[in-house]
């Protein structure tokens, strides 16, 4: 039950998982090319890999990365706006 709470772990774009998948997205990205653009993100590539998010290209050298079907839902839409606090539970307002 534990395992299945994880995997369904949303994933925003404003978070580094977030921001991978949404690269990824675009088309398959080198290892190299990810951790240029978001620092030191090992760590994350090789989460999303063990969770099914991502898959490395068999024979790549330098490894290419690309997400599956399962990455593709979970990638967060990047246009979404992050919704404010006070817009969460609107009140009538009423004027005279």
């Amino acid at each position: 039950m534990a395992d299945a709470r994880q995997r369904a772990r949303p994933y925003t774009q404003s978070t580094v998982f977030g921001r991978i998948l949404i690269a990824l997205r675009a088309g398959d990205m080198g290892r190299d090319a990810l951790c240029d653009r978001f620092g030191d993100c090992n760590t994350q590539i090789n989460r999303l890999v063990a969770e099914g998010l991502l898959e490395i290209r068999p024979w790549s050298s330098p490894q290419i990365l690309r997400l599956t079907a399962t990455g593709r839902a979970a990638c967060p839409n990047r246009r979404d706006p992050v919704e404010p606090s006070h817009c969460r539970n609107p009140r009538r307002i009423v004027t005279a």
